[in-house]
């Protein structure tokens, strides 16, 4: 049955090997010939908090956690039960924000939560309380008079250090402040780099940066900044929305709504995704911000690598 034409939003598989589908009406579980939809039911606490779902992840214990809309749902799958979280103003151990656009590991008892203008916080698990994060802001832009309005999208390094999209540009938090600052790295050349446009986290721990102008960059915080300038890039990307991907050991991959790219890691050779003739026509670029990595290959709703 697969996942069909339902809006998807964002991908995840779990430990078992189930793929999850968020999407715009509800949550999908495919077992790789089933799929069953989960949607929310007026008057039952056992269900999702709302159909409109914007991240997933997967904690320790095997529960699945669903960003939505409005509020934060948990499943446990192997009990079937579905607990709801959503922003209490008299609590502030509540999540920081009823629409909750991203969720990312943080440590084996917590994880991190987007809520864009209402900031992020912590969650603990054993607690089931969040610590909200509200840092202030130290950076050029601010003094400039630029006001930051909320977090759109965290990013963290394999070392933990963690970078924070607004819409003043991307910031570096300092935990044992809570702080968020200019980029603190004066060797690799970065402050010279603005207008990114995305950022990806690679496996190897690299960071992958982008550009409006359609320019890719590998940057190691505090080591190097490498720019890496294709025609295939410039012609594709620019001032277009794309995602970035680890495509295997050797290479990233650049999707768009027209277009996919590998992208060597060591070298930047930059060439089209080879696709099999009999896929083509399966392929859907629009649907290219819901491609994850799994465990046998990459995945969107109608296409799978290798």
């Amino acid at each position: 049955m697969g996942f069909g034409n339902t809006g998807i939003t964002c991908l995840k598989e779990d430990h078992q090997g189930i793929v999850w589908a968020g999407t715009q009406l509800g949550l999908i579980r495919f077992d790789g010939v089933r799929s069953i939809k989960y949607v929310p039911k007026p008057g039952d606490a056992n269900s999702l908090s709302n159909e409109f779902i914007n991240d997933l992840y997967e904690d320790r214990d095997g529960n699945l956690w669903v960003a939505t809309r409005n509020g934060l749902t948990c499943i446990d799958p192997s009990r079937k039960k579905f607990t709801r979280y959503y922003m209490d103003s008299d609590d502030t151990t509540s999540i920081p924000g009823n629409g909750i656009y991203q969720l990312l590991p943080d440590s084996d008892s917590t994880f991190l939560m987007v809520c864009g203008a209402k900031g992020f916080g912590r969650f603990d698990l054993k607690r089931r309380k969040v610590k909200r994060l509200n840092p202030s802001i130290s950076s050029e832009s601010e003094k400039s008079g630029q006001t930051s309005s909320g977090i759109f999208e965290v990013y963290m390094t394999s070392n933990q250090d963690l970078f924070i999209r607004t819409n003043v540009g991307i910031l570096q938090y300092d935990s044992n402040k809570n702080l968020l600052t200019d980029i603190q790295d004066s060797i690799s050349g970065i402050r010279g780099v603005d207008n990114f446009a995305d950022l990806f986290v690679s496996q190897n721990g690299d960071l992958w940066l982008t550009n409006a102008k359609g320019v890719l960059f590998k940057w190691l915080p505090g080591h190097y900044l490498v720019c890496i300038e294709d025609s295939l890039i410039t012609s594709a990307f620019a001032s277009v929305e794309f995602r970035i991907f680890d495509f295997d050991q050797q290479n990233i991959l650049l999707t768009s709504a027209a277009h996919c790219l590998l992208v060597d890691k060591v070298c930047g050779y930059v060439r089209p995704l080879e696709v099999r003739a009999d896929q083509r026509s399966k392929i859907n670029y629009s649907l290219a911000r819901t491609c994850i990595q799994t465990s046998t290959g990459i995945r969107n709703n109608r296409y799978k690598s290798g």
